[in-house]
């Protein structure tokens, strides 16, 4: 009986913790997802500047981009 009063406790304090180490996996998540943007981000720079600083449309830049 006293074992089985031990594992109750230790299985709802590791319940109790649960929520924290959840917390850090939906923040590294968001993470993930920013970091995602942020290429998104440096892509359409990257893009506009072919189009701007190789000529607009030409055959050279319409290729790098693709």
């Amino acid at each position: 009986m006293l074992n089985w009063v031990f594992l109750e406790r230790s299985v709802y304090k590791g319940l109790e913790h649960r929520p924290h180490r959840l917390e850090q996996l939906i923040l590294l998540l968001l993470a993930q997802v920013e970091a995602v943007h942020i290429g998104t981000i440096f892509f359409y720079i990257k893009t506009l500047h072919n189009f701007f600083f190789t000529g607009l449309l030409t055959d050279q830049s319409y290729t790098s981009i693709f």
